[in-house]
């Protein structure tokens, strides 16, 4: 399959995929196309560690949410597909009394829900039931965004993004991660940053996602019981070593499955990223 060119503006695959999703809907094969282009996507998957981690975090009592239209994950995981219409599982699922991978911008088995183009997507976005459960889940919840691969590049994950960085949060700090080659930041949300393709994202959910981040739900707490408010962090390329920084200017580095304090960088002026 081809990959999408980073260099080239994502407004313009948008526009495409408008007069492509027109074109078949008016043809009545737009379902059709679904379930071809994304239906057997877990026959090409080499690499199963990150689905491995984020199915033992959703074991541990993590909402997972994706932007995605496959059911990698519902798959993976022995889970169901919650669609932002059915406002019965929705709630069910956001209540903690059903499992299952919420879809927000839609899934392949909904083709009603499916969002693949701008006007879709502000129409999803303004939705008052949409951004509620958004809202809520904000508010109530640490969030970790896991950026993967070519989805970096849809405008509409993008918009979302900028959507939960306007936001001010009491009580929570929220979490992006991704490879260190993709510059984007979102403030206030805590950049994490790990190199190598696959092996270190799913280092970064199974040692700090699972140990660190969600058991404090504001800060990083180190072993010997001492937290502090975090800006960013990036990894090592074997992911062992961990630095954490602070608008304080002051950098610490950890190491990340024990939280043991290795040294302090301190005197910055300024904010340290």
């Amino acid at each position: 399959p081809h990959t999408a060119d980073p260099n080239r503006d994502p407004l313009s695959y948008n526009s495409a995929a408008n007069v492509l999703e027109e074109e078949l809907r008016a043809r009545g094969e737009f379902a059709t196309w679904l379930v071809y282009a994304f239906g057997n996507l877990n026959y090409h998957i080499c690499n199963f560690d990150v689905l491995d981690a984020l199915k033992e975090l959703q074991n541990e009592g993590a909402l997972l949410i994706t932007t995605n239209y496959d059911d990698i994950l519902e798959k993976h995981c022995g889970l169901d597909c919650i669609s932002r219409s059915d406002d019965h599982k929705l709630q069910d699922f956001l209540h903690r009394s059903r499992d299952g991978i919420l879809h927000i911008h839609g899934s392949y088995r909904r083709p009603e829900d499916v969002v693949l183009d701008a006007t879709r997507y502000y129409k999803v976005s303004q939705r008052d039931a949409m951004k509620h459960t958004l809202e809520n889940v904000l508010d109530t919840c640490t969030v970790s965004f896991i950026g993967c691969g070519e989805g970096l590049h849809d405008p509409n994950s993008n918009a979302l993004l900028e959507w939960v960085a306007e936001r001010t949060y009491v009580g929570h700090k929220h979490y992006f991660l991704v490879q260190e080659d993709y510059k984007q930041h979102y403030s206030p949300l805590v950049r994490l940053t790990y190199r190598a393709p696959h092996k270190g994202q799913s280092l970064v959910l199974n040692r700090i996602l699972e140990r660190i981040i969600f058991p404090t739900g504001q800060w990083l707490q180190t072993s010997d019981g001492h937290g502090f408010d975090v800006d960013s962090m990036a990894f090592s390329k074997d992911g062992k070593i961990l630095a954490a920084t602070s608008s304080k200017g002051v950098v610490q580095i950890l190491n990340p499955s024990s939280g043991r304090r290795l040294q302090i960088l301190a005197g910055h002026t300024d904010s340290v990223t």
